[in-house]
């Protein structure tokens, strides 16, 4: 999986800024750190901040 993906992928980090965007309108005292997460066969793990 580190092979295939090096970075998170721009249409996933668009769709967590979109949900964060959302979420702060509704709480704008919230102060949120966003991932971009993916998960292969539940044995490996890739974690991105999207900042």
């Amino acid at each position: 999986m580190n092979k295939i993906i090096g970075s998170a992928r721009e249409e996933d980090i668009a769709q967590v800024k979109g949900y964060a965007k959302d979420i702060n309108a509704r709480f704008p005292n919230y102060q949120m750190r966003t991932y971009v997460v993916y998960l292969a066969a539940g044995k490996c793990c890739k974690v991105y901040e999207v900042v």
